[in-house]
């Protein structure tokens, strides 16, 4: 397996589209030959009234969850009647819309083309240490029959592993579970703490799970540094919320 800290097939910014118009996102360019696919991770220009006003347009209904920093996915046949509790959706029903929010953790997208099957993913450090996106890839191949080398990732934006100190009994967390160690990086300033690099560690599941290197994306944008970016991390309680969304439409003929 190739090592996710050096770039191991991992297409970056040149395989990236930035939309600013309406919804203010970013949009993976190869993507674009899925007609029947909406996906955006959006900025902080993005508000979750524009969202569902863009949504509404479109014919789609936004399903968000209430966001646990767990393992829980939830395959979605209908728009639900409450909010789930959870932190991946997925759906191979079009008009829906499917939402995480992230104010540093590591958002994901999965997208199955030929069977029109797609999931959204929220990964923070407890998410990440529990194996959801590798979780989520498991679901989707036993629900739906998806095939993990068929599979399609996006990783968007996220706090860097330079900016996400992190100490030592998390350190000790990953270790025991056995994930790779290489996802931390020692702090200079702090020598007793680490850093975490979540897009590495999200990386290696989705190759574990079996995706292929050349079709995993990511957005290279660092909640932290950049001020279009919500980040928790920098601005604490008053940080707002960045809405990273994914649907198919059904006029496109992109969905059951």
């Amino acid at each position: 397996m190739s090592n996710p800290l050096n770039g191991g097939g991992i297409r970056r910014s040149d395989g990236i589209k930035v939309n600013m118009a309406a919804p203010r996102s970013y949009q993976i360019s190869p993507w674009r030959r899925f007609p029947a696919l909406v996906h955006g991770f959006g900025c902080r220009h993005l508000h979750e009234q524009d969202l569902r006003d863009f949504g509404a347009e479109k014919g789609f209904q936004c399903v968000f969850l209430r966001q646990i920093h767990g393992d829980v996915f939830h395959v979605v046949e209908k728009p639900p009647q409450k909010i789930l509790r959870g932190d991946a959706l997925i759906t191979n029903r079009c008009g829906v819309l499917l939402v995480v929010k992230t104010a540093d953790c590591l958002p994901i997208f999965l997208m199955d083309g030929a069977r029109s099957v797609i999931a959204a993913v929220h990964c923070g450090w407890r998410g990440t240490l529990g194996r959801l996106a590798s979780r989520v890839v498991r679901g989707m191949t036993e629900r739906f029959g998806c095939a993990p080398a068929s599979l399609q990732a996006a990783l968007g934006p996220a706090i860097d592993v330079e900016c996400y100190p992190v100490g030592p009994e998390v350190r000790g967390l990953f270790q025991s579970a056995g994930h790779p160690m290489d996802i931390f990086r020692r702090n200079p300033r702090e020598p007793e703490n680490w850093r975490l690099d979540l897009r590495a560690a999200n990386r290696y599941q989705l190759l574990d799970a079996g995706l292929e290197e050349k079709r995993i994306y990511s957005v290279d944008r660092c909640t932290h540094c950049e001020r279009d970016l919500y980040s928790f991390r920098r601005d604490g309680e008053k940080a707002g919320r960045l809405f990273n969304y994914i649907g198919l439409t059904c006029e496109e003929g992109g969905c059951r």
